[in-house]
C-alpha cells in the first residue's frame, strides 16, 4: 500500500541557506573542535567569534550553491554534496586526512584494488548516517521555481544578500580571524564544506600534523592497508 508523502515547498535560496548550514556543523567536525581548542567557547568573545565563522561559512556555500539552483540539476548537485562531503570528513575524523590541491587528479589514478583497501564497515556506516540518509532527507522537499523574471529577481536578491551577510561578518570579526588564520594556519585546511568539494583545483591529501616530513599522495595513502596507516599515524 503507498502512502502518499507530503512535500515540503522550499525555495531555491531557503534551499541552499538550509544545505549550507547542514555541512558547515556536520562535516567540518575536525574544522570545529581545533577552533575550540583555540578560542574560549565559554566565553561571550568566544561564542560569537564561533558564531562568526559559523556565519561566514554558511553565507559562502549558499552562494555557491545559488549558482547551481537549475531545476532537475540542484537537488542532484546538493545530494552529491552531501555525500561526498560525509566522506570527506570520514577521513578527517578518523585519519587525520584533510583535501588539498591535487586531490582530484590523484583519486582519478586511483585503481579499484586500492581504493578497496580503504572500505570498511565504519565508512560505509558513516556514509549512509551522514550522507546518504540526509541525501535522502532532500526528497522531502519539493524546489518552488519561480516564473523566470521573478525567479531571476530573488536568486539575484539572495546572491547580494548573502555576499553583504558574509561581507558585514568578514569586517566584524577581521581582527580576531586574521589573527586566529595567521597563528593556526592549518585551520584553513580543515573546512571540508561545499566549496572546497566542488573546487576543480582541489588534487593533493595532506595530513595534518606538523612532524610529517613528506605528504603522500591519495596514491600512497590508498595503497596501505589500514592497520599500516593506523600504525604510522601512532608511531608519529
Amino acid at each position: 500500500m503507498n502512502f502518499p508523502r507530503k512535500k515540503i515547498s522550499v525555495s531555491v535560496a531557503s534551499l541552499a541557506l538550509l544545505s549550507s548550514a547542514f555541512i558547515i556543523l556536520t562535516y567540518n567536525k575536525l574544522f570545529w573542535s581545533s577552533l575550540f581548542q583555540i578560542i574560549d567557547i565559554g566565553s561571550i568573545k568566544g561564542m560569537l567569534l564561533a558564531f562568526d565563522v559559523f556565519v561566514i561559512g554558511t553565507g559562502a556555500a549558499t552562494v555557491l550553491f545559488l549558482c547551481f539552483g537549475i531545476k532537475y540539476i540542484f537537488k542532484p548537485f546538493l545530494m552529491s554534496v552531501f555525500v561526498l562531503s560525509s566522506i570527506i570528513s570520514y577521513f578527517g575524523g578518523h585519519y587525520g586526512v584533510v583535501l588539498d590541491k591535487t586531490m582530484i587528479q590523484n583519486i582519478m589514478e586511483t585503481d579499484y584494488h586500492e581504493a578497496a583497501e580503504l572500505l570498511s564497515l565504519s565508512l560505509l556506516f558513516h556514509v549512509g548516517l551522514f550522507g546518504l540518509l540526509p541525501a535522502f532527507g532532500l526528497t522531502f522537499f519539493k524546489v518552488q521555481f519561480k516564473p523566470f523574471l521573478r525567479e531571476f529577481s530573488l536568486r539575484l536578491l539572495s546572491f547580494v544578500l548573502a555576499i553583504l551577510t558574509v561581507g558585514g561578518f568578514l569586517l566584524a570579526g577581521s581582527k580576531d580571524i586574521t589573527l586566529i588564520g595567521r597563528e593556526h594556519a592549518k585551520l584553513r585546511m580543515f573546512k571540508s564544506n561545499g566549496a572546497r568539494v566542488m573546487g576543480s583545483n582541489l588534487q593533493k591529501l595532506h595530513f595534518s600534523s606538523k612532524r610529517f616530513r613528506r605528504t603522500p599522495s591519495f596514491r600512497s595513502f590508498s595503497s596501505c592497508s589500514r592497520s599500516r596507516l593506523r600504525s604510522w599515524l601512532t608511531d608519529v
